[in-house]
């Protein structure tokens, strides 16, 4: 299978995608922000709630499958100067963009069936159950399981802007559950600074970590991904990206 390699422009829409995602997902990600080719490296990994500069070069050195040292990629992420510029730069040199060769059905080429099996079998290498997946399955649910960061990563990665707007809000067991957790951290920072710490806290530890378990059995309230309802709406998206 041939391939061609990112612009810096592709690269930034895929950090875009992933801060994205996170900042519904994550509440220690900070939302509202804008990732631009002049945001400093610091910022992205403060923004983001990154992990450290080494895991963080390993994690996108194995993401593009790139064949040059992993110490580059580190230094650029340790240089206080750098710019997601430079990040975007140096992976679009050397990451190689899969591209996807048309199938062909009843003597019709078809680039959507074509986008779709990539990314079934894409996904299926990276541990994802998709044998009953079909372009009709809804796609909501599919982001309610713990996968849901590999077919983000994905589908990115073959059409960059595909998956970009998130909505999701809690069911109400995971938000009284969030609420005790709370509860538990301050009244843990503000009982040490009056005496010992009391072990009836942990009561409310133990209870948020019940109210946690059962809430993430229960669907959440509101889960949105972008304006999908199916997969072959995702498709169709991700087709118009590849081609424009």
């Amino acid at each position: 299978m041939s391939h061609v390699n990112y612009s810096p422009e592709e690269i930034l829409q895929i950090l875009r995608d992933f801060y994205n995602f996170q900042s519904v997902f994550d509440p220690e990600v900070d939302a509202g922000a804008q990732l631009t080719f002049a945001t400093s490296i610091a910022d992205w990994i403060s923004i983001c709630d990154l992990i450290s500069h080494k895991k963080l070069a390993e994690y996108y050195h194995k993401l593009f499958n790139l064949n040059t040292p992993v110490f580059d990629l580190e230094s650029i992420l340790k240089n206080k100067s750098s710019t997601l510029e430079d990040f975007c730069r140096y992976i679009s040199a050397y990451a190689q963009r899969q591209r996807i060769t048309p199938v062909v059905i009843m003597s019709k080429s078809c680039e959507t069936a074509a986008i779709f099996k990539t990314l079934m079998n894409n996904l299926a290498k990276r541990g994802v159950d998709t044998q009953n997946i079909s372009p009709g399955s809804e796609i909501a649910p599919l982001f309610e399981r713990k996968k849901s960061y590999i077919w983000l990563e994905e589908v990115n990665k073959l059409a960059p802007g595909s998956l970009t707007k998130f909505n999701y809000q809690e069911n109400k067991v995971m938000q009284v559950a969030w609420a005790m957790f709370g509860l538990f951290a301050f009244s843990t920072v503000a009982v040490s600074l009056i005496r010992h710490f009391h072990w009836g806290l942990l009561v409310i530890m133990f209870i948020s970590v019940i109210l946690f378990v059962m809430g993430n059995r229960i669907k959440p309230a509101k889960i949105t991904i972008g304006s999908y309802k199916t997969v072959r709406d995702l498709v169709l998206s991700m087709h118009a990206k590849i081609n424009y």
